[in-house]
Formats: structure tokens, C-alpha cells, sequence
């Protein structure tokens, strides 16, 4: 809620606006409707018997003809705007100002003609987030010639915009689901149920884009299914971690700001991961119950890497997880609760620039000098290769 309430005072008179990307490629975007028939829908009552339905956006290196026409950042701003709004507590006009941002990409157009092949990455953002939360960084990897696709996970966003025009909203959750003041084991397995369908809808849409059943055909042809990697914000991240045990056609993962709990804490991650975060600051007022409270994510995060068979761990100062979307771009117009020096463009560049050294050399096999620095070229990132606990077992 901090989060939106510093965004929103300020930021409702001066639009700002993502950076363009900066590969060589022109990036376009598309909205998708998938439905895995052999997944119950669990948010809603069992006499529903509704299957699990998702939102997603791909971006893609596309054509740059001169008809190609802009992508809206947020369409249908006047549906999606009362639920946000409920979801922060805020008036509804105040997010009526994402219909204002400009995306960075086309509308559909024609994907790049090209013989080579393309990784496929898969995004889960954090939780309460949009998928279109993530256009920065998604047209930034697109515009160097990766595939990727952000997920809405209903019922764990705000608002998803289905395309028979239903609108599925956090609060229209089953009655039975826990809500109001909940013990912290109530909130922990809450957090961990919501963790398990976003990682088995990551494996839903790899289902329906790898089974040519989502995508249009001259951009399915573009992806490499043997490149596939996960990217995750959040409790998206500990998804994403779940999703690369459970689906052996993940190659490597990305977690930003992770939040994960269950299996992923005993069992590691089983590719190669790459963390990012910021360091924790806790206030001196906090009771040694709320500290330890408020460093549990940050020791979640530390295990994983220790679990995983390779994982790097940069640590970014003075950001905060919103930093990670597309509210880094208004650090410009309005300084965070963390007093975030950086701009919010060379934020997501260097973010970026991490990313995609990463995946490059583990989807790729592709040399990774940024990885392989003592001392980053960022004076904001502190870089580290974790050593893994059991390198006899978690050695690839």
C-alpha cells in the first residue's frame, strides 16, 4: 500500500514514461487467453467446476514497418482502475493514470522473419501486481531477441480483464478462503498456496505455447522449446523456483525480491538461478519477534541460493521490490520510501543487463564477463556467486 500511496500523490500530475528499449530489435505485444481444461479452478467454489483461465502478454522482436502502430500500456483503464483501487484503498480516479503511460511497443505486429530461433521466457510477477506491470523490462529482453511472457494470475491480482468481459478481482475469491487477521503459520500457508498455482500456471502456459496452441503460428515458429527460462518477482520468484523442480523444460531462473516458501526451501532449484535484491533495513523499533518477521525473506532468498546448483546473488542498493516493475520509472517524479538514488531507467538497464548476461550463458552457452567480476561495473551491485551447500549433489 506504501508503495501506491507515494506513487499516486505526485505522480497523478506528471506523466512518466518507460524507457525505449535497447536492443537492436523493434519489440511488438499481444494479449492471450489461456485455459488449461485439466486444472480445476481452486479460487472458486467446487460446484463451479470452472477450469483455470489466464491472462497473459507476450512480447517478441517484430518487423519495424512503418505501419506498425503503438501498443496502449494499460487498455480498458475504466474497468481495471475500481478494483486496483479497492485492492490499496485509494480512489479509483487516481489509477485511471496508467491509461496515460506509453508503452514501448507496437500493437501485434508481424514478428521478425528471421531463420534462427528465440528463448522463451516465462514471468510471474509478485503478487497483487499486473503482468503489464512488467513492460519494461519484458520489451527491453524482447528487444534483444528473447521471447517473453508475462503472466495475470487471477484471483492474486487485482483485477484480470477476461476477454468475454468478465472481471475477475482478488476479493471474488471462494468464501472459505482465509481472510481478515490471520496467525503468521495461517498467513505462511496462505502465501504458499497462492505460490503453488502460479507455478503450476507457469506450466500451463508453457503447455499451451510449446503445444502451439496459444500463439499465433509465424511467432510460435520463432521459439527454441529447449530455451526456456523463468523469471519471478516476489512470490513469483518462490514460483518460479517450484515451477523449475516440477517442469524439466525450464533450463534457468531469475528471482527478483523473492518470496518463497515449501518445497523450494528443502529442495533447491534444480537449474541454474540468478537473485536479485536489496538489502533489508529494519527500523531500531522493531520487537525481536517483527525483526525476525522481517528478515525471514531475506533468509528464504539465502537458502534457495545455497540449494541451487549455480546461483548468483546481486544485491542492489537502496531499491525497493516495486523497483523490479515499471514504478522505477517514476523515481524521477517521485523519490521512494527508500530514498532511491538511482534513476529509474538506469535501474532496469542494469537489472537488465544482468538478466540477460545470465540467461545468455545458461541458455546460450555464451561467455558472461559480467557474472564472472569480483566487483560489479555498477557501484549500485554487489555481485556474488553463492557456494552451493551439497556441490557434490547439486553439481550440473
Amino acid at each position: 500500500l506504501g508503495v501506491f500511496i507515494g506513487y499516486i500523490t505526485t505522480s497523478t500530475f506528471n506523466v512518466w514514461q518507460i524507457a525505449p528499449p535497447s536492443g537492436p530489435y523493434a519489440v511488438g505485444t499481444q494479449k492471450l487467453y489461456v485455459i488449461d481444461q485439466n486444472r480445476p479452478e481452486t479460487y472458486t467454489s467446487e460446484s463451479d467446476e470452472d477450469s483455470r483461465e489466464l491472462m497473459v502478454q507476450v512480447w517478441y522482436p517484430a518487423e519495424n514497418a512503418a505501419e506498425n502502430q503503438p501498443a496502449p500500456y494499460l487498455s480498458n483503464v475504466e474497468q481495471l482502475a475500481p478494483p486496483f483501487a479497492r485492492q490499496n484503498q485509494l480512489p479509483a480516479w487516481i489509477f485511471n493514470y496508467w491509461g496515460l503511460v506509453q508503452s514501448p511497443a507496437f500493437d501485434a505486429p508481424k514478428p521478425l522473419t528471421t531463420q534462427h530461433q528465440m528463448p522463451l521466457i516465462v514471468l510471474s510477477g509478485e503478487r497483487g501486481f499486473a503482468r503489464w506491470m512488467y513492460t519494461g523490462i519484458c520489451s527491453e529482453l524482447a528487444s534483444h531477441g528473447m521471447i517473453v511472457i508475462s503472466i495475470d494470475h487471477p484471483y492474486s491480482v487485482g483485477a484480470v480483464l477476461m476477454p468475454d468481459g468478465r472481471l475477475v478481482t482478488m476479493d471474488a475469491r471462494r468464501p472459505d478462503d482465509p481472510r481478515g487477521a490471520l496467525t503468521q503459520e495461517e498467513v505462511k500457508q496462505k502465501q504458499l498456496n497462492h505460490m503453488n498455482v502460479r507455478a503450476a500456471d507457469i506450466s500451463s502456459v508453457l503447455d499451451a505455447v510449446l503445444n502451439n496452441t496459444a500463439l499465433p503460428e509465424n511467432l510460435t515458429a520463432l521459439i527454441d522449446p529447449n530455451r526456456v527460462a523463468v523469471i519471478g518477482h516476489g512470490l513469483g520468484g518462490g514460483a518460479a523456483a517450484q515451477a523449475a523442480i516440477d517442469d524439466q523444460r525450464i533450463k534457468a531462473g531469475i528471482a527478483l525480491s523473492a518470496d518463497a516458501y515449501g518445497r523450494p526451501l528443502t529442495e533447491g532449484t534444480r537449474v541454474p538461478f540468478f537473485f536479485a535484491s536489496s538489502p533489508v533495513m529494519l527500523s531500531p523499533n522493531l520487537t525481536e519477534e517483527q525483526r525476525q518477521l522481517a528478515l525471514e525473506p531475506q533468509q528464504h532468498r539465502q537458502r534457495l541460493a545455497q540449494l541451487a546448483p549455480e546461483a548468483y546473488e546481486a544485491t542492489i542498493v537502496n531499491c525497493s521490490s516495486g523497483d523490479f516493475t515499471d514504478l522505477a520509472f517514476n523515481s524521477d517524479v517521485l523519490r521512494w520510501p527508500s530514498a532511491n538514488p538511482i534513476n529509474g531507467a538506469r535501474l532496469q538497464f542494469i537489472v537488465s543487463q544482468y538478466i540477460r548476461s545470465f540467461l545468455n550463458a545458461k541458455l546460450d552457452g555464451q561467455s558472461a564477463p559480467l557474472l564472472s567480476r569480483s566487483s560489479s561495473p555498477y557501484p549500485e551491485v554487489t555481485l556474488r556467486l553463492v557456494e552451493p551447500e551439497n556441490p557434490e549433489e547439486t553439481a550440473p
